[in-house]
Parts: C-alpha cells; sequence; structure tokens
C-alpha cells in the first residue's frame, strides 16, 4: 500500500528573548508567519527572519520551520 504526501503549507516560528522576569528566569515570545509558499527554500526563509530581525527590540534565538503535509493512501 503506497501513500501518498502532499506538501499543503509552510510557516515559520520565530521566538524572540523578552530578557529576565523579578525572579530571574528568562522570558520569551513566540510569533508565527503563516501561508508561505510552498517552493520556498530554507534560505530564502531564513533570509526572511535576518530581515525581521533587523526590526524587532527582542534578540531572535530560535527559528523553526513548520511544514503541513497530508497523508493519503
Amino acid at each position: 500500500m503506497a501513500i501518498t504526501s502532499i506538501k499543503t503549507g509552510t510557516s515559520l516560528k520565530l521566538k524572540y528573548s523578552l530578557g529576565l522576569n523579578e525572579k530571574g528566569v528568562e522570558k520569551f515570545k513566540t510569533t508565527s508567519i503563516k501561508n508561505l509558499g510552498l517552493d520556498a527554500t530554507d534560505e530564502n526563509l531564513f533570509g526572511m527572519t535576518t530581515l525581521m530581525k533587523e526590526m524587532q527590540n527582542n534578540s531572535l534565538v530560535e527559528v523553526k520551520k513548520v511544514v503541513d503535509t497530508d497523508l493519503s493512501e
């Protein structure tokens, strides 16, 4: 039985450091960029995060690429 995999979407999750709270624990904020091109390369996506980072006051600490895929028989 062959399984078909169809890529249906790409998004990025960007995690920013907000600094330390009053107890000395680091706080984070995560934002998502959705509906990105299905054919976007990793280099293009990371280049976009570099531009986003320059417009933020907070430090970018993590970038995750999320690929949505439908599986069927």
